[in-house]
């Protein structure tokens, strides 16, 4: 398990979904219902076509700086990017406890 930081204070539990590994969406949706973000690395979109609730959709540079946020209901594809960038899935319920806000950095910690 992972750590989703911002300067050095524990945001989340976060899972860490590399391309190519086994990045099925029920089981990306069996991490988010754990209340843990999910951390896609290299993608140029991100669907929420399995999920039941909604999610926050932070985009970021590699270096894991903040460049947008999102809200994506169930059933929508957003964070449409010509680059491969990364993105953090932060559940609805999680929300509420972390301050994340553009220009942001992110850390993961193992």
């Amino acid at each position: 398990m992972s750590w989703l930081l911002k300067a050095g204070i524990v945001l989340s539990s976060a899972q860490v979904v590399a391309p190519g590994n086994h990045d099925i969406p029920r089981v990306r949706r069996s991490y988010l219902d754990q209340n843990q973000s999910v951390i896609l690395t290299d993608r140029h979109f991100v669907t929420t076509l399995t999920l039941h609730d909604d999610i926050v959709l932070v985009k970021c540079a590699p270096d894991l700086v903040v460049g947008s946020l999102a809200w994506l209901k169930p059933n929508r594809i957003g964070g449409l990017s010509i680059k491969p960038v990364t993105f953090v899935l932060i559940p609805r319920r999680l929300i509420a406890h972390i301050e994340i806000g553009v220009g942001d950095q992110l850390e993961i910690r193992t």
